[in-house]
């Protein structure tokens, strides 16, 4: 498995209808190009892309893309980002994320790399045509500590 830096026009040739549908509030898909996009590579083949958001000095948001059909690929592509992340970067000391609780597939996937719910957002994002909670999680250096060395 492989990280590396992609432009926000590479990460969004890799979106497709599904991935499309899942991260944006009305199918359209955003953007941003302060944000960083980490590409996901097994054995040379593009699976998806990590979105890297930093919030503070010490904290960074983080979202991941993986096509459908690389899923299987998922878990490993999480615990190769939060090594990649907490070794080359030893300033950040908390990674974040939120996710609308239409999608308790992904809240069940980011639990198991321990990380923690810290609340709710009411009514946050518009999905599936209506207003919805969004789950706060993350996890701290000192826990992926404990979880690895």
């Amino acid at each position: 498995m492989k990280l590396e830096r992609i432009t926000v026009e590479q990460a969004k040739e890799l979106l497709d209808d599904e991935l499309m549908g899942r991260i944006s509030e009305k199918g359209t898909g955003e953007s941003n190009p302060d944000y960083t996009y980490l590409g996901i590579y097994v054995e040379g083949v593009p699976i998806g892309f990590w979105v890297v958001h930093y919030t503070s000095n010490s904290t960074v948001q983080i979202h991941i893309n993986i096509k459908k059909e690389h899923r299987a690929h998922g878990v490993d592509a999480g615990w190769y980002f939060l090594e990649y992340i907490f070794t080359k970067h030893p300033k950040i000391m908390r990674v974040e994320c939120e996710v609308p609780h239409c999608y308790q597939d992904v809240i069940k996937f980011i639990q198991k790399f321990k990380f923690k719910s810290e609340g709710v957002k009411r009514q946050a994002v518009y999905r599936d045509g209506a207003l919805q909670d969004v789950q706060m999680l993350s996890l701290l250096r000192s826990e992926y500590n404990e979880l690895c060395c």
